[in-house]
């Protein structure tokens, strides 16, 4: 799906896709080469001419992908094959590329400068999300709406509240970027058996170099075999998507016709039935909770790959190879799509006029869906409805805490017969039974035949 011309930009990003890519990765791979031949000119270890030579061919645009794929075919790594293509372009310079180096010092490598490319862009939206996030819970400081425990009416709240709760878990998964950002962003340079004999004295110094070319941190010691970094990043994403998810789910929960206190922003067509004229449905926030379970079936993966043998191992490679670049694109379309549900979302209707929170949920333009948009097409029931729901949430806020309960009742079933035959004061006060019987009419009792 992330590569599916219809369906990919409800599964990835552009930047994702092109970060991921073929032409991407082995770019990266190539940059790893050529900041290792850099670090060894320094030093002296290979002529500074070979070191120019590679660094001027570091192209993945000179890399021809069809011999590289049937080589790694045969071969089964990846670093071998590229290095066989790759030594078409460089001539006598060839002789002193992927000098002491293993394949996986350069894919580790190469997979770590894509996820700090990744990083950027995931970063960058997370931070527009908790701008957005932090808009409206100031703009909806006063918006009065239900609080609800165990599925059921509460206390009142408003929604800059819960708008505030969100934003705060939201900044917390950004702190965690940052606290990873030590032990994730970190180059390999290691050697066949990572001790970096091969390189001798030198080889710490090299790989140092290396490192500060590449901007990445230095390693203590080789992690061919310790992945743990790669599964505390597949824990961060899917945490971050489980918020963005629970975020996605109560839009959609309070945007049901029998709640209408949310909303997500409307443009023609979005969410349209392709039999229902009237549907409006929460297409942004569905994506978004379908993203963040994917999220989360992928973590067990990662984890399981830490589990590597000795010193070295390459089946947990594959894994990783599959699932940070796809957990990576999963988060950045859940951070996309909540932008837009949260930037052009419509904030509770709970203290907004009646007409106005009559356009909101029922519609008053063509383009909406609605009696005044479609009023051949979807019947004016509706409004009597939502005018009884608004006159019902209006009366609540009105009435004072400070009032016995009975007294409460009582007064909601006066204004409820007040307000109109339309109304259903049975729905409203389903198993409630005002103190004052002699206001009431009281249904008679049921007998059972003998």
């Amino acid at each position: 799906m992330i590569r599916s011309e219809i369906f990919q930009d409800w599964f990835s990003t552009r930047e994702m896709r092109e970060i991921f890519s073929d032409r991407n990765t082995v770019q990266q791979w190539l940059n790893a080469e050529a900041a290792l031949a850099q670090a060894q000119a320094a030093t002296g270890l290979i002529p500074p001419h070979a070191s120019e030579a590679i660094t001027q061919k570091a192209d993945a645009a000179l890399i021809a992908f069809e011999p590289l794929r049937e080589h790694y075919h045969v071969v089964g790594y990846p670093i071998l094959p590229l290095l066989k293509v790759w030594e078409e372009q460089l001539g006598e310079a060839a002789r002193y590329v992927h000098w002491g180096a293993t394949t996986q010092d350069i894919t580790d490598t190469g997979l770590v400068l894509q996820i700090k490319q990744a990083l950027f862009h995931l970063e960058h939206d997370l931070a527009a999300l908790i701008s957005t996030l932090a808009a409206l819970a100031r703009k909806h400081r006063h918006t009065l709406m239900a609080g609800r425990t165990h599925g059921q009416h509460a206390v009142p709240i408003t929604f800059g509240f819960k708008a505030a709760i969100w934003l705060a878990e939201l900044k917390r998964h950004r702190a965690r970027f940052d606290a990873l950002k030590p032990r994730l962003l970190v180059g390999q340079l290691a050697g066949a058996g990572g001790t970096l004999a091969s390189l001798g004295a030198q080889g710490a110094g090299i790989r140092a170099e290396m490192m500060r070319r590449l901007g990445l941190a230095v390693p203590s010691i080789a992690w061919h075999s310790a992945r743990d970094s790669f599964g505390e990043f597949a824990c961060c994403l899917a945490l971050l998507g489980a918020t963005m998810e629970k975020m996605a789910h109560e839009v959609e929960l309070l945007q049901k016709n029998e709640v209408a206190e949310l909303s997500e922003s409307y443009e023609t067509g979005k969410g349209a039935s392709s039999t229902m004229p009237q549907k409006r449905n929460p297409s942004n926030c569905e994506a978004v909770i379908a993203l963040g379970r994917l999220l989360r079936e992928q973590v067990p993966s990662l984890l399981g790959a830490m589990t590597q043998e000795h010193e070295r191992d390459w089946w947990a490679v594959h894994i990783e190879w599959k699932e940070i670049p796809e957990m990576c694109c999963l988060c950045a379309a859940a951070l996309v799509l909540s932008l837009r549900w949260a930037a052009g979302g419509r904030g509770s209707h709970a203290t907004e006029s009646r007409d106005h929170a009559r356009a909101h949920l029922v519609g008053g333009s063509d383009d909406e869906p609605g009696p005044e948009g479609r009023a051949k097409r979807r019947p004016r029931i509706a409004v009597p409805d939502l005018d009884g729901n608004l006159r019902r949430r209006q009366f609540f806020r009105r009435s004072s805490p400070a009032k016995p309960r009975c007294s409460r009742t009582f007064e909601r079933r006066r204004d409820f017969e007040a307000a109109g035959p339309h109304l259903l004061p049975g729905r409203v006060f389903r198993g409630r039974r005002p103190c004052d019987g002699a206001n009431v009419r009281r249904r008679p009792a049921v007998r059972s035949r003998s």
